[in-house]
């Protein structure tokens, strides 16, 4: 009788380096958007200073 060899299969090393770039790409659209919206705000405050905003 004969039996198969049991081999593990390959697992690929996951680099770390992708994730983290998509982590910290999505952190800056999230400040670039925070910025953004500040600065509308003061643009309005400016044009219109009583407006209460």
């Amino acid at each position: 009788m004969s039996t198969l060899p049991l081999r593990a299969t390959n697992v690929p090393h996951i680099w770390p380096v992708p994730g983290l770039a998509r982590v910290g790409a999505f952190l800056m659209l999230i400040v670039n958007a925070y910025d953004d919206a500040q600065n509308s705000m003061r643009e309005a405050a400016k044009k219109y200073p009583y407006a209460g905003i």
